[in-house]
């Protein structure tokens, strides 16, 4: 059965930046933008894509400096006070997530770091009572598992792609009982980019998947996707980068 491809107005979605200093993400393609509709040079369309963020922190001559992304004002459930669900939605005809910091980034930083996950002691907590963005049905493995740290979907014809990041090897007695000691392979993912004012973050899917992603190179860490998975883990920090 084909996967289905959602029109453009699947990511318009008006967003009114609160006071703060706003900082986004943008999706790029071979450095270049992509635009509302996910549509790829190759013919894969970005039907969806989110990720947990968390340790958002800014760095200059005297240390580090820890920040606090605010909450977006049409969506106040993508933000708590230790983890953030960045979404991509059109912006400005592109597809960006948006995020406004405060305190603002320090001038003179020249280090901007975040990790992609949740935290152990946060990602293992009974789904139906975690506060939001932690209550995402979409974003959830099992009490076991914990969350989906970072969830891509793409469609070409007939072919998806899926890419599912979590935590594997964790102990419990069952899919609905929390492990109480740290998963064997945490799979969260630090990012440290160099920084300087008037900059902004980009994710560049072919610096990630590859110039022609194949819908074998899939990872939902299940059976035979572990080659899979490494090339993502491998690649998912190299993807990020900062631009004029």
């Amino acid at each position: 059965m084909a996967w289905p491809v959602y029109p453009a107005t699947y990511f318009e979605r008006l967003w009114v930046a609160p006071s703060g200093q706003s900082l986004s993400i943008e999706l790029r393609w071979q450095g270049k933008p992509i635009g509302c509709g996910g549509q790829l040079d190759n013919g894969w369309q970005v039907q969806e894509l989110r990720f947990y963020l968390y340790q958002l922190t800014a760095s200059d001559d005297s240390g580090e400096h820890s920040l606090h992304v605010n909450q977006q004002a049409d969506n106040e459930s993508n933000v708590s006070a230790e983890v953030t669900l960045a979404e991509f939605s059109c912006q400005a005809e592109a597809l960006r997530a948006p995020l406004t910091i405060a305190p603002a980034i320090p001038e003179g930083s020249d280090q901007l770091s975040f990790v992609i996950g949740v935290p152990f002691e946060l990602n293992h907590q009974n789904p139906l009572q975690q506060p939001a963005p932690l209550n995402r049905p979409d974003m959830f493995w099992s009490w076991q598992g914990g969350h989906k740290f970072v969830r891509l979907e793409m469609a070409r014809a007939d072919q998806h792609f899926s890419f599912h990041l979590g935590s594997t090897g964790c102990a419990a007695a069952s899919k609905v009982r929390a492990p109480q000691t740290a998963c064997e392979e945490p799979n969260t993912v630090a990012v440290s980019l160099p920084w300087q004012a008037g900059k902004h973050i980009v994710l560049d899917l072919a610096k990630l998947l590859g110039d022609d992603p194949d819908q074998k190179q899939s990872c939902t860490f299940h059976f035979g996707e572990e080659q899979a998975c490494a090339s993502l883990l491998q690649h998912l920090p190299q993807a990020f980068e900062v631009v004029p």
